[in-house]
């Protein structure tokens, strides 16, 4: 993977350390899709890819409360 990173300047690899997944950045899916061929034909490797996974932080932790009055309008505006 770093011999490609090497040749194609516009290729990014990166860890995610939340998701431990090796992430691979280029400028398009066929972009992607050439450096995948060129690893199964050139190297013999064969790289299963999928969407990043998102890590969702935000939790709810505990009960929230609240109130709301809706006043219709009756006649014109105002």
């Amino acid at each position: 993977m770093h011999k490609l990173t090497e040749e194609d300047p516009t290729l990014k690899l990166s860890r995610d350390p939340q998701t431990s997944e090796m992430v691979m950045t280029g400028t398009s899916e066929l972009h992607l899709q050439m450096l995948r061929e060129r690893l199964l034909r050139r190297d013999k490797i064969e790289v299963a890819t999928h969407e990043p996974r998102i890590p969702y932080r935000e939790t709810i932790t505990q009960a929230a409360e609240g109130s709301y009055r809706h006043k219709k309008q009756s006649g014109g505006r105002g």
